[in-house]
């Protein structure tokens, strides 16, 4: 398997929040906290495009909050539209 490097140029802030949530979650590598948040965007890409939302659940109050990503908006509505074009030429 042939590998690639990414380079990511942050402000300070942002890597302060980076190596926060990497700490929060016992990552010990930047390429481990990449790999687990690509997993997690491409789940909720999936489940966008399906048309379902993306909610935090506070089970003991019975409410969700919809967590809305400009991504997430995109990547639906670009399924929408290549819905019709499918059943076309399916």
């Amino acid at each position: 398997m042939t590998k690639t490097r990414v380079q990511f140029d942050l402000t300070q802030d942002r890597l302060s929040e980076l190596e926060a949530v990497m700490e929060a979650c016992g990552f010990e590598t930047k390429k481990e906290l990449f790999n687990n948040a690509l997993s997690f965007f491409e789940a909720a890409v999936e489940e966008s495009v399906k048309g379902n939302d993306i909610a935090s659940i506070d089970e003991d109050r019975k409410t969700y909050n919809r967590m809305i990503l400009p991504a997430l908006t995109r990547a639906r509505a670009r399924a929408r539209q290549a819905a019709p074009k499918q059943a076309v030429n399916g």
